[in-house]
């Protein structure tokens, strides 16, 4: 009876073969799901290669510690068709263990279970049919190799010849036509940008470039989650009339700003950190030349495999190394860098580029010295304190020590100090290129945070005006004054009729140019901004105290006063200069009867449009 054990290289060939297999199938499945059912995966196309490598690497790593576990073996036991059934065996269970792990409504146990029981069946197979198996692997490895090597050289050529293609196809562009940056800070609000007025001094960079701006001081976003509200930026829409949802995408009805400036002849690029609802697949970089969500890295090479993200985004793991990022996670110097880089190399023609910032979002965990610019640090890294989103709707928001929220709070304005510092460095670098007079700068925010305002934290959950008011600068020597502030009530909706008013690039667009803040136009008195948010399934769940659980909401602006209406009718309304932080809900007065009526007629008029789900 042969009862030697398997040499290690072919331990290591059977533990990469099932890593190539479970990589690829991993792949395909996301493949369907994306294609075939229509649901966001919130991957990179990279992850074809990316997957198969990784667990490639992952199963090798296992690999090296199946040959103790041969040894103890019983040396009775020691038969052939043993030894060649464990390690099968293990690579079948972490390989079955990979694929099931992508279906999320099983239970964990359940999924261990199950995997572990068809490795059982895949062992048996292996051990009484061990040659036939070994066969099946030397005839197939080389081949699995080929198809990793060919997808890696499919998904990074592709986008090259089709980024090559339409540039090539772009027309000329107007002679002395101006650059367009759109500079988005994630989740920033104005509250918090010394800007407005903070005592902190966490945007000294900003205020120094609104000497050579216009400021906005009550600028509006449309929603208060990022989606929608990108949506809006770039298309001048209002939310109500676009598709964008919780899990549904910007459709390919509304005209957007990058196609509107493509046709001109702009470069048109995006680099957005914010990958979960910036990423292609949502549908914001339509029109956009080059697209940079997801970058080939380490990171994403680490979270590609289903088993090793599962693994790294435990809480175990994450308490163990003391990490509670998010892995993916580029930074703003990440960003800036990759657009200076390719503005480099994007000579001959005016760019229109859109970079979203990321750092001042949840899990608020800027780099140093900027982590400790506004406290002693961040707060221990623990399941108590800074977490992710979904830990942090389990957790009961009202009971909150006020010295955890004040940790956080010092952490998010270290986040905003650091992309100030970026701001500058961006600025800097194009000044010295000789470009920042002919480029129409605007800094912004899709929407801002909550820190227990309303009893209520983090965005997306309610349309109160921490999460609504953000900052807006413009700067473009060539049409904008300086030093200027608005103090009118106006909406994100009409930056992208500024944008092309600015760059003499027509009227695409809906919306109101800003311009008529400068123009010497007139200015209609008691404008109105207007922001809606869906009903969220989600809350319902985690978080059913939150007003979007309840249902949909919408909210109008205006100088004087904040109206929010619930879909089940419950009202909302603040004097904004007497009340600022909208402590007293004025909606149950009679004196207030009539001012109500004129937002609910508001909203009439505003009804979405047919087709779009009110």
């Amino acid at each position: 009876m042969d009862t030697a054990t398997p040499r290690f290289s072919a331990i290591l060939t059977r533990a990469l073969w099932f890593g190539l297999l479970t990589g690829l199938i991993e792949a395909a499945l996301t493949g369907v799901k994306a294609w075939g059912l229509g649901r966001f995966v919130r991957v990179q196309f990279d992850l074809a290669w990316m997957a198969p490598v990784m667990d490639a690497i992952a199963f090798a790593v296992v690999a090296t510690a199946v040959p103790a576990v041969l040894a103890l073996i019983p040396q009775r036991a020691r038969a052939r068709r043993l030894l060649q059934a464990v390690p099968a065996g293990v690579f079948a269970f972490l390989g079955l263990l990979s694929v099931l792990l992508m279906y999320y409504p099983l239970h964990l146990y359940a999924k261990v279970l199950l995997a572990l029981g068809l490795a059982v069946q895949v062992a048996r197979l292996a051990g009484r049919y061990a040659a036939g198996f070994d066969r099946l692997i030397a005839r197939t490895f080389v081949p699995l190799i080929a198809i990793v090597v060919l997808v890696a050289v499919g998904t990074r050529v592709a986008p090259a010849l089709a980024s090559q293609r339409r540039v090539a196809a772009l027309p000329a562009a107007a002679q002395n036509t101006p650059n367009v940056l759109l500079i988005v800070w994630d989740t920033v609000r104005a509250k918090n940008a010394s800007l407005y007025g903070y005592a902190r001094k966490t945007t000294p960079h900003l205020e120094q470039w609104a000497a050579t701006s216009t400021v906005f001081d009550r600028a509006l976003s449309t929603s208060p989650w990022t989606l929608p509200s990108h949506a809006s930026l770039l298309t001048g829409q209002w939310p109500q009339d676009l598709s964008t949802n919780w899990e549904q995408a910007l459709d390919a009805a509304p005209r957007t700003l990058a196609e509107a400036l493509a046709a001109r002849g702009y470069l048109t690029a995006g680099f957005v950190a914010n990958t979960y609802y910036c990423g292609h697949e949502l549908g914001l970089a339509r029109g956009f030349g080059h697209y940079e969500d997801y970058v080939a890295s380490w990171r994403e090479l680490l979270i590609s495999s289903t088993l090793v993200r599962s693994l790294a985004n435990s809480e175990f793991v994450r308490r163990a190394i003391r990490y509670d990022d998010n892995i993916p996670r580029r930074t703003a110097t990440n960003i800036t860098d990759q657009f200076l880089g390719w503005q480099a190399s994007a000579t001959g023609r005016p760019f229109f580029a859109m970079l979203n910032y990321f750092d001042a979002h949840e899990s608020y965990l800027p780099p140093d010295p900027y982590a400790h610019a506004w406290g002693s640090g961040p707060p221990p890294h623990s399941a108590e304190v800074i977490q992710d989103v979904r830990r942090s709707l389990r957790r009961d928001w009202r009971q909150r020590p006020p010295a955890e929220i004040r940790a956080e709070l010092d952490q998010y304005d270290g986040a905003i100090s650091y992309l100030d510092a970026e701001l500058d460095r961006l600025m800097t670098s194009l000044q010295s290129r000789g470009l920042l007079d002919n480029t129409i700068v605007i800094v912004t925010s899709d929407h801002g945070e909550q820190f227990g305002e309303h009893g209520l934290f983090l965005h997306g959950n309610s349309l109160y005006t921490p999460l609504l008011h953000v900052p807006l600068l413009i700067r473009f020597p060539r049409g904008v004054p300086a030093g200027r502030r608005v103090v009118s009530t106006v909406s994100l909706r009409d930056v992208p009729a500024t944008i092309l008013e600015l760059a003499s690039a027509g009227a695409d667009l809906p919306g109101r140019s800003l311009s008529r803040f400068w123009s010497g136009a007139p200015v209609e008195p008691g404008a109105m901004a207007i922001a809606e948010v869906r009903h969220a399934d989600w809350a319902e769940v985690w978080a059913p105290e939150y007003p979007v659980a309840k249902g949909n909401l919408e909210s109008v602006t205006d100088d004087e006063y904040h109206y929010i209406r619930g879909r089940d009718g419950a009202e909302e309304l603040y004097a904004l200069k007497p009340d600022p932080d909208e402590r007293q809900n004025l909606a149950a007065l009679p004196a207030s009867a009539a001012i109500l009526e004129k937002y609910r007629a508001a909203l009439r008029d505003r009804a979405p449009k047919a087709g779009r789900q009110p």
